[in-house]
């Protein structure tokens, strides 16, 4: 039953924006009590012309990744197990969705039997042939394409208008395999033709069905959009119709959270939800922890001022507990608090190359031919020593090619620690009673900065501290902070 004291403020929220662009996530898409919910919303949102992306089903993504190392290894019977686990727990879903239904059972069916045909023709030419990127990405986009069918029929079956479609369809991307990007010049016509028709001769109330995750290069092979790929396509989505119709667009993403919190509860004590924060202060958290969205979803849609709302789908009628992603900053001091327990400081120093240029080039070059990511760069004034910080499991990697290098073991001293990094996030972090606010929390807990960065908008200062010394330094900050909010 829908908690009927809110329904008529969501219902204003959709009208305000003739287009949605929903995404659920497979937390979403459990049972039929869940796509009952599904449902729910659906009414709620009559007005307005909706899109709905899917991910695949919980535990079906991790299942198929599982499918490609033993296809590769080539274990048949492994495949084959997994075969038909994935098979039977969908087979489930089916018989439990639409029971009483028979055509949309045996549509349903016919899909996933189709599915399934497809997927064991391109696991037996992994098997011959061996893996090639575009055969992992196709067996990994088999998630979604069932989901999504399977939802776009449930909601046929309780009486809505849904269309369908398959990321190929729309979303064309580059040849970037299993993290790939979007081509809009080649994408928006795609939106142009396949879907403006929809919108303009359907029912204003009529649902777009579209698979997350998914989209295909100039070749017709099918890519996927790596992590966050489902909210990556719902930000492709959105920017798509914008740039077609220019009219205001609403994205609500469904996960399992309540929205993003301030801090990590796992790392720090009383953290509390973000109601409103700015583009470039969500992309800050997602980076430095906040899982719950990929700072890529938002490079999409920022300067069109699309707004993100990201719900609770367990409770997705109540009032203002949500997160909401805009132009609008965060009212507070601090926006959040964000900590990596295990990095990797490596240091490179050398007294003699003072003022020699390209050394920071030669740095980065080393790093990014052997697809090391560095977090955070601090230089001293001089150039004598360069401190970087990157994942811990790339420390001993990054230290063993300065080693190898002849230029770099000549002339340079190389050292290696591991560490945490904390970045506090806030539009006002650049201000100097900020700053020491921060650094009186340190003093506190008796830990000293190791290495400090500062972001050129002032929106970022990280802090680089020793490893076992991390969570005691975010909750230090987090309680100075949250002590002069209340005061």
């Amino acid at each position: 039953m829908l908690e009927t004291q809110n329904v008529s403020e969501m219902s204003e929220i959709g009208s305000r924006s003739p287009l949605i662009v929903m995404k659920f996530g497979g937390s979403c898409l459990l049972d039929s009590h869940a796509f009952r919910k599904i449902s729910e919303i659906s009414l709620l949102y009559s007005t307005s012309q909706k899109f709905y992306i899917a991910s695949a089903f919980n535990g079906v993504t991790e299942k198929l990744v599982q499918l490609t190392l033993y296809a590769k290894s080539k274990d048949q019977s492994a495949v084959q197990e997994i075969l038909n686990e994935l098979k039977e727990s969908h087979v489930s879903i089916i018989f439990e969705l639409f029971n009483d239904f028979p055509v949309y059972e045996q549509e349903a069916i016919e899909c996933l039997n189709s599915l399934i045909a497809e997927l064991n023709k391109t696991l037996e030419k992994i098997l011959e042939f061996g893996m090639e990127p575009y055969f992992s990405d196709y067996v990994i986009s088999f998630g979604e394409r069932i989901s999504t069918f399977i939802l776009h029929l449930y909601l046929q079956k309780e009486g809505l208008i849904s269309h369908f479609f398959s990321g190929e369809e729309l979303i064309i991307t580059n040849d970037n395999y299993s993290n790939a990007l979007p081509d809009l010049k080649c994408t928006i016509p795609r939106f142009q033709k396949r879907i403006l028709p929809l919108i303009s001769q359907s029912d204003q109330n009529s649902i777009i069905c579209i698979t997350g995750f998914i989209g295909r290069n100039k070749n017709g092979y099918t890519t996927t959009l790596g992590r966050g790929g489902s909210d990556f396509t719902a930000t492709i989505v959105a920017r798509s119709l914008f740039e077609l119709l220019k009219t205001p667009l609403t994205i609500i993403l469904w996960k399992d959270v309540q929205g993003i919190l301030s801090a990590d509860p796992n790392q720090v004590e009383n953290p509390h939800l973000i109601k409103q924060m700015s583009y470039s202060e969500a992309k800050e958290m997602a980076f430095f922890g906040a899982k719950v969205l990929h700072p890529k979803c938002l490079s999409l849609i920022e300067d069109q001022k699309i707004e993100i709302q990201i719900r609770n789908f367990t409770r997705p009628f109540i009032k203002q507990e949500f997160s909401t992603i805009s132009n609008v900053a965060n009212d507070q001091v601090i926006t959040g608090v964000s900590a990596i327990k295990e990095m990797a400081m490596v240091t490179v120093s050398s007294g003699l190359l003072v003022d020699v240029p390209g050394v920071l080039g030669r740095i980065f070059t080393l790093m990014g031919q052997n697809n090391i990511n560095v977090s955070m760069v601090t230089q001293s004034s001089s150039e004598v020593n360069t401190t970087f910080i990157v994942e811990s499991k790339d420390g001993d990697k990054s230290l063993h090619l300065f080693e190898e290098d002849s230029w770099f073991s000549h002339w340079f001293t190389f050292e290696k620690s591991l560490v945490g990094m904390i970045a506090v996030i806030g539009t006002d972090i650049n201000l100097s009673k900020n700053k020491i606010l921060i650094f009186q929390a340190l003093e506190k807990v008796g830990v000293h900065a190791l290495a400090v960065a500062q972001s050129s908008d002032g929106i970022n200062l990280s802090l680089v501290v020793p490893s076992e010394k991390t969570q005691i330094v975010a909750n230090a900050i987090n309680e100075e902070f949250r002590r002069i909010s209340i005061n």
